[in-house]
């Protein structure tokens, strides 16, 4: 069909705002469009597939004119399906005619959290991804990793690169926000991510264990090694033995029993409420607990 050069607009081009009307792909490439505002695939409407009919969801999308830039794709190869605006895709989402059931889907803020194993190893992997040619970030668990890792064609694997670190999570608190801090370092220079840092907000002691010795389940503090429940009485600084200090030289024990909070504790936990016997110096400590084997054992009967 013919068109009059006053009702056309020509050497236009689309970043992923067009979608073919036909298959619903997302467009990437060179187009031009009418007075009645029709999009068409092609620089001009002498190109080659120019009746093939394109769609803009957003009009308020400004076209970019490209006549004094060189052509960032060969003209023969107009179509690149990259299912990478979420634009398009809520927009496809919302017309009930158009099945998105085929569209790789986008991957999402799911990230991983330390086991109790974790723990035990100090340290556990965490995941991530980044967008291509832009600092956008995006914190994953390992099956989306894995995912984009091996270019499933279910998840978009040709905008995100995939990336994985290892999170040191439990040790001497100034030398873990040091370690995890080079990590990310590294990962910025070294993998091109830069931006990280910004994203995870300069929080080098995530899921730091302030605890040790105690875990979560179902929201309730529990024992690391026998699950056992921790008494709701103890503080939530109550922990397994640092320094030399340990519920069985404080002031407050009496036969297993903490005055203080009226519970039962472990000999090899303490708190912050800890006041040394007069009658314990902390090598006495130490030493009670080892000719119990209970220093630095976490086991207990309860």
């Amino acid at each position: 069909m013919y068109y009059p050069q006053s009702q056309i607009q020509t050497n236009l081009y689309s970043n992923g705002e067009l979608f073919i009307k036909s298959t619903q792909q997302i467009y990437t490439g060179f187009y031009w469009r009418t007075s009645t505002g029709k999009y068409f695939m092609g620089k001009s409407p002498d190109s080659p597939k120019s009746n093939i009919e394109l769609v803009n969801p957003r009009e308020s999308t400004t076209p970019r004119n490209l006549d004094n830039h060189e052509p960032l794709i060969d003209e023969n190869d107009l179509v690149k399906v990259a299912y990478s605006s979420f634009d398009v895709i809520n927009y496809l989402k919302l017309n009930k005619d158009i099945d998105v059931t085929s569209l790789p889907q986008i991957p999402t803020y799911t990230p991983s959290l330390p086991t109790k194993e974790d723990y035990e190893n100090q340290e556990f992997p965490r995941f991530f991804c980044k967008k291509k040619n832009e600092p956008y970030f995006i914190e994953i668990n390992q099956r989306t990793f894995t995912k984009l890792s091996e270019e499933d064609p279910t998840i978009d694997y040709g905008t995100y690169t995939p990336f994985k670190l290892f999170w040191v999570i439990a040790g001497e608190q100034n030398k873990v926000a040091l370690e995890n801090k080079n990590t990310v370092d590294f990962v910025e220079n070294r993998l091109g991510a830069l931006g990280l840092s910004q994203y995870i907000k300069y929080n080098y002691l995530l899921h730091y264990n302030t605890t040790p010795g105690v875990t979560k389940r179902n929201s309730k503090r529990i024992y690391a090694d026998t699950g056992i429940e921790i008494p709701l009485n103890l503080p939530t600084n109550y922990r397994l033995i640092k320094d030399n200090k340990a519920c069985v030289g404080c002031i407050y024990l009496q036969q297993g029993v903490c005055n203080k909070w009226s519970s039962p504790v472990r000999e090899n936990y303490y708190c912050d409420a800890f006041k040394p016997q007069k009658s314990l110096t902390p090598q006495q400590i130490v030493k009670t607990l080892s000719s119990s084997g209970n220093i630095y054992s976490q086991n207990s009967s309860y």
